[in-house]
């Protein structure tokens, strides 16, 4: 998938916003979503005119939704009426990276190249089937559009039929001295506004979107290289936070106590806030430096599907996400951080034929609020597992667990990204009722206590971007189970909160998860708790 969450604003009053779940549709007066439609393979990009929505697909091509369903059908689940608009060979891939139009016109960057269609005439389109490394593309009403490719902004003044690679108007060429893009960078987004260029009506002002900043071009056909241009700004970095949240457990009875503390820094932890329901077995994870957390599943008084959120940084109480796709706990749940997606896997749920054992994985973005969805399955039906990763470099790893009777040294992998079933990993000590954490993109995880014969003090470690067994990393201050994990990312601090010894406990433990060595006290919980849940906005 090219790109995780685009937006696009309707001509009245609607905005859509695609993501790795599918397409929300906003309603601009009420400023709440009214309408959805779910994509499982994620859509990349949308554009819509007065009559349709265009979605982009990673895998069949270009789908449609009449806007007239939005007012008149009840519900808010529009995927039923999606049609198909175009698809190969009527492009030139079912792999669209990216659409764009305006007023007639529509470009479509696909991954064997760009496509440009003119609904005034439904016969001429242009093509290009040399450009796979094509990324986003911007149409103007006038009929221009410009695309982008790694280091380069492409810019085509003709849409005649039979347009290909080499007649383009003018390439933007940041690996080429004098074409205004700054050297080495790596091209982003582009945005054209028509006929603001001080070189005539006719022509437009480009800002090109870059890993140096942004640049902005006043356009000039036939002498480019000369165009007035200036840099501005710096690339926004997203920062690596610094807060660790708690969230539910028992103490002698389920709690939804948040709690809170400054990684970075030894001390106790601070009230928080309440998750919406009380409730034990549950997991966590974020977007990172984007500050959303998520807590989901667990057991109340049966097993729960709740996703609750909360802004890291801002102290409050939970508020409802959504739902998983089963009511189940003792799950497992990571992210690939500031991509925006979380999984699920494993734990159990409950059926009319008893407690029964899962493999499921589902998935959110955490970015919005809908639904978990299907992203494949574990190796192995197992509860009580956990789950880390490397964040962006998108490798999650769930492991140990147990089943109801054999505890499972199990790791088993996927790539967040791209749905899919799980594949193994190698093996670490057999335990459950662990916890896990990692240092985000420098690729360390570990894992920390559990339950085999007896409590666990044993911290192991992986490289996560490398399948093989886990190796002795430490130990942690005491033998405990029911705890949980997590990080300050790539700064390189560990924290495990909670647990159960021979009773509940308050205790937080850190490590220095780059350095093996035994975990060292850092301070107390608001509340002595066990079975409880812990993320983080690194």
């Amino acid at each position: 998938m090219y790109s995780p969450n685009t937006t696009n604003l309707h001509y009245t009053n609607y905005v859509f916003n695609t993501s790795t779940s599918g397409c929300e549709i906003y309603d601009l007066d009420t400023e709440s979503i009214i309408k959805y439609v779910t994509y499982s393979g994620g859509l990349n990009s949308v554009w819509s005119n007065e009559d349709y929505a265009y979605l982009a697909t990673p895998d069949d091509g270009i789908y449609r939704l009449d806007l007239d369903y939005i007012t008149s059908v009840t519900g808010m689940d529009l995927t039923s009426y999606l049609d198909v608009f175009k698809q190969y060979p009527d492009i030139l891939d079912n792999e669209v990276k990216y659409i764009h139009g305006c007023g007639d016109y529509m470009c479509v960057v696909t991954a064997s190249g760009v496509d440009h269609f003119n609904f005034g005439n439904s016969s001429s389109y242009t093509r290009s089937s040399g450009l796979v490394a094509a990324e986003k593309c911007f149409q103007t009403c006038r009929g221009r559009f410009y695309y982008t490719a790694g280091p380069k902004t492409v810019t085509i003044y003709t849409h005649q039929c039979d347009w290909s690679e080499g007649t383009e108007g003018y390439v933007y060429d940041s690996t080429s001295p004098g074409t205004l893009l700054p050297e080495s960078a790596i091209v982003r987004d582009i945005f054209v506004v028509e006929g603001t260029s001080s070189y005539g009506q006719n022509n437009n002002l480009i800002l090109v979107a870059t890993s140096e900043g942004v640049t902005l071009i006043e356009e000039r056909p036939g002498d480019e290289a000369n165009s007035n241009y200036r840099i501005y700004l710096t690339p926004y970095v997203i920062p690596v936070g610094d807060r660790a949240v708690f969230g539910g457990g028992i103490t002698t009875v389920n709690v939804n106590t948040l709690d809170y503390i400054t990684i970075s820094s030894t001390g106790n932890a601070v009230d928080f806030g309440d998750l919406t329901v009380s409730r034990r077995i549950l997991c966590a994870t974020s977007n990172g430096g984007y500050d959303r957390g998520v807590f989901a599943g667990g057991y109340v008084a049966a097993n729960s599907n709740v996703i609750d959120f909360i802004t890291i940084s801002v102290i409050g109480n939970a508020t409802d996400f959504g739902d998983l796709t089963e009511e189940s706990q003792s799950l497992a749940a990571t992210s690939n951080g500031a991509n925006n997606r979380g999984v699920f896997g494993g734990g159990n749920i409950t059926t009319g034929l008893g407690t029964i054992n899962i493999n499921t994985v589902s998935y959110i973005a955490i970015h919005t609020t809908i639904d978990a969805v299907d992203f494949g399955d574990l190796t192995q039906a197992r509860r009580v597992l956990t789950a880390t990763s490397n964040t962006t470099n998108n490798r999650g790893v769930f492991g140990a667990g147990w089943d109801g009777t054999t505890n499972y040294n199990i790791m088993d992998y996927i790539t967040i990204s791209t749905p899919s079933n799980a594949s193994d990993f190698g093996d670490l000590t057999p335990r459950r009722t662990l916890s896990a954490a990692s240092n985000g993109t420098n690729n360390r995880g570990v894992f920390g206590g559990g339950y085999a014969a007896a409590n666990s003090n044993v911290i192991d470690y992986i490289t996560i971007s490398s399948t093989g067994n886990a190796t002795d990393f430490g130990d942690l201050t005491a033998a405990k189970y029911g705890l949980d994990a997590t990080s300050n990312g790539t700064n390189n601090r560990g924290v495990f909160g909670g647990g159960y010894t021979t009773v509940n406990i308050d205790v937080i433990d850190y490590i220095t998860v780059s350095s093996t060595g035994n975990a060292a006290d850092f301070g107390d919980l608001t509340e002595a708790r066990r079975n409880v849940a812990a993320v983080s906005n690194a």
